[in-house]
């Protein structure tokens, strides 16, 4: 399949060359699920003006994955609070922190019907709310 997107024909030179790459495409980057967790929580700055649907794309790195380590992780990040919350800080904080478990747990649900009823569409809500 990922053959046919990049080209119609298959030569034996191109195929030798793919195998010694070990099948991997250049320019794709190449991380572990680690690296893309520690982008996503600890190193903000990255994508910090990222858009919505990359932010999504980091979550179907491993979709099964990534909602568990971040319901591990949530609680050891300190959100970033813009200046007009930032005179009850702590406050705002225990808010956003249960609006994310609130957020977690509605994904659990989506979760479960994805599941259950194989509705697949519905994954990209699930990434969204995870």
């Amino acid at each position: 399949q990922t053959w046919s997107m990049r080209t119609d024909t298959l030569v034996y030179g191109d195929v030798a060359q793919e195998v010694a790459q070990g099948g991997k495409e250049a320019g794709v980057m190449q991380a572990s699920i680690f690296d893309v967790m520690n982008d996503w929580f600890f190193d903000s700055q990255k994508h910090t003006n990222a858009k919505f649907g990359d932010r999504l794309d980091m979550f179907f790195f491993d979709n099964d994955l990534i909602p568990l380590l971040v319901q591990e992780n949530y609680l050891k990040v300190k959100p970033a609070l813009p200046p007009s919350e930032m005179k009850e800080g702590e406050l705002h904080v225990i808010e956003r922190m249960a609006e994310a478990a609130e957020s977690i747990s509605d994904a659990d649900f989506i979760n479960n019907d994805i599941r259950k009823n194989q509705h697949w569409a519905l994954l990209p809500c699930y990434g969204a709310l995870s």
